[in-house]
């Protein structure tokens, strides 16, 4: 059995995660040095997150992996300066702020799930918006995300009023 710890995410689940091994670690800088974030979206979602953790829980649980296995701060080196960021004080903050913002809304007799995205990286903002989607009808969850290409003009339509009806409630 290897070793692992449980984390509490901001949304109060819990998952365990097994330790950061070196050669994953080395994984990690190559993609890292390569400016390959997909590839490195791909590692993390097949190594330590789960597929229904949305994009604040995966955020949180990455800094948490880097502030237990790696290293508590971070360090930017700005204009010749260098400026410490500690990770256990994001975490706060990302906890104390956190809210569900998941909702259901009825639009002419369709209901729609908006919800944050449950995904590590998106390539562009059509892609987070079609995450945010899910659609119930029938009882069937129809996931947008999983249409490789929409053309249906009613998916926007409906996305851009219950944005705005969101949008005014808030």
């Amino acid at each position: 059995m290897e070793f692992n710890v449980e984390i509490v995410l901001p949304s109060g689940k819990k998952v365990r995660v097994r330790e950061l091994k070196n050669k994953e670690y080395l994984t990690i800088v190559k993609f890292c040095a390569n400016q390959d974030m997909v590839g490195l979206a791909k590692f993390f979602d097949s190594t330590f997150i789960d597929s229904d953790l949305n994009i604040i829980e995966r955020f949180y649980l990455l800094l948490y992996i880097r502030m237990l296995f790696i290293e508590p701060d971070i360090t930017l080196n700005i204009e010749k300066r260098d400026i410490k960021i500690d990770i256990a004080t994001m975490l706060n903050k990302i906890e104390s702020s956190y809210i569900d913002l998941e909702r259901t809304v009825i639009e002419g007799g369709i209901e729609v799930t908006l919800d944050l995205p449950k995904v590590s990286y998106f390539e562009n903002i059509d892609d987070l918006y079609i995450y945010n989607l899910y659609n119930q009808a029938g009882g069937e969850v129809i996931d947008f995300a999983s249409i490789t290409r929409v053309k249906d003009k009613r998916l926007q339509t409906i996305y851009l009023q219950q944005s705005l009806n969101i949008y005014k409630t808030h």
